[in-house]
């Protein structure tokens, strides 16, 4: 009988494209199953709870896959990691429930994005944060912040191709800290469509700029459509943080 498996990932993304498989590009999914596959001699495939974009960075990934026999967690954690590229670690792993999704058995999500608002780039963390290297008006974006909360279609702020009440998320909570130069935006919400938080963030800082207001980020979100929002932040600054069961 199979053993489901649930673990946690951590990886920096800068040298993938993205967390799903694709035909000519590699990507987290692609590592990570070619690695079991060389390991433990069996083919699987892994299902993530986010499908991250290329160059986000993940603390917090939730993943699970099926082995044909049980293996103790410890000693798959051990002979993975021993495998796997610097830039890619299982930090925890358990067995699961047979019916665990990882995906769609996730309350809400987290996310946080990383500006460098000095204006010197900071050369070591530069595939961590964005350097943005201009000032931050805190107080603005908090008030975006009210806008953005709640159920909204999102479909202004995602290049998702798919349309209808699909693209209905929901927004719990926004915080916005900063500590010397560096400003840190956490965002949970229930799910998110593709480049949504990268979308959210790049209206955020073009209002900051003064390049859009807020009553058109209510109008993005009230008339929704594709295309409308044309900023977005850079990957680099992305991570996903947290997975809530």
């Amino acid at each position: 009988m199979k053993q489901r498996y649930k673990a946690t990932l951590s990886y920096n993304g800068s040298n993938y494209h993205g967390w799903a498989r694709q035909p000519n590009a590699l990507t987290i999914q692609e590592v990570l199953e070619n690695t079991i596959f060389k390991v433990l001699n069996q083919k699987v495939k892994v299902y993530a709870a986010g499908r991250t974009d290329a160059g986000v960075n993940a603390i917090g990934q939730v993943i699970h896959f099926d082995l044909e026999i049980k293996i103790k967690p410890k000693q798959i954690m051990e002979a993975l990691n021993k495998a796997l590229p610097y830039d890619i670690r299982i930090t925890n792993i358990k067995t699961a429930a047979k019916d665990f999704n990882a995906r769609f058995m996730a309350k809400h999500k987290t996310y946080i994005y990383s500006i460098n608002t000095n204006n010197i780039n900071d050369a070591v963390e530069s595939n961590h944060i964005y350097q943005y290297n201009k000032p931050i008006n805190i107080s603005l974006l908090k008030r975006s912040n009210k806008v953005f909360l709640g159920k909204h279609n999102f479909l202004s702020f995602s290049t998702d191709e798919r349309s209808g009440e699909s693209l209905q998320r929901e927004i719990l909570s926004i915080y916005i800290r900063k500590n010397k130069h560096i400003v840190k935006i956490a965002i949970k919400g229930t799910g998110f469509l593709r480049s949504q938080v990268r979308m959210m963030v790049g209206a955020m800082l073009a209002l900051n700029e003064g390049k859009i207001t807020l009553s058109k980020i209510k109008q993005l979100l009230n008339d929704p459509k594709k295309g409308q929002a044309v900023y977005k932040a850079p990957a680099c600054g992305l991570c996903l943080v947290k997975i809530k069961y």
